[in-house]
């Protein structure tokens, strides 16, 4: 007799297949992935993403040049007293990371009017946790430099998949919940 998997198991794998397979997607798209431009080109210039860097580097310069006076913010370049900084593109507004949790989450189980709602209701979460992460890169370039390239391509990267992942186990756990209610 051929054992099934529990539910559980199928829905980490089909998370984990919709996360890389949106992940290659979106690198063949936007990422210059088979020749030297992208498929798609999107531009810092481009209205949305204009107004999303704006308000994401606004935001971190906003709360950061409490604690540290000598942050300075110049086009989008977030950086201490004349020194390189780091500046804010498309790439740095989470956009991604919310259209590879809206296609995972469209990949779950689930009433797709409450996936929905939660998929906007993830842009808040998303939204702070990339907020946190721009923020500790930019403290981070004050006095180790050294570390950026690994903690922007690496420790802040898995820690984000691990906050999707976070925000996909609470739908699935929700959906349950709501799945058992309404059987009653």
């Amino acid at each position: 007799m051929k054992k099934e998997l529990p539910i559980f198991v199928k829905d980490i794998l089909l998370f984990v297949a919709v996360l890389l397979a949106a992940n290659i997607i979106w690198k063949v798209l936007f990422t210059p992935f088979f020749s030297d431009t992208p498929l798609v080109i999107i531009t810092d210039q481009t209205p949305i993403f204009k107004s999303c860097i704006a308000l994401l580097s606004n935001e971190v310069f906003g709360l950061l040049h409490l604690f540290k006076p000598t942050l300075t913010l110049h086009e989008n370049v977030l950086s201490y007293g004349g020194l390189p900084g780091i500046q804010i593109t498309w790439t740095c507004t989470a956009i991604k990371q919310f259209v590879l949790f809206a296609c995972i989450l469209l990949a779950s189980r689930g009433n797709l009017k409450h996936k929905i709602y939660y998929i906007l209701f993830s842009i808040i979460p998303i939204h702070i946790t990339n907020f946190l992460r721009i923020f500790f890169l930019t403290l981070l370039i004050e006095n180790h430099r050294q570390c950026f390239t690994f903690c922007h391509e690496y420790l802040f990267k898995y820690i984000f998949y691990g906050v999707l992942f976070l925000l996909w186990l609470f739908w699935i756990e929700k959906n349950e919940y709501l799945c058992n209610v309404f059987r009653k």
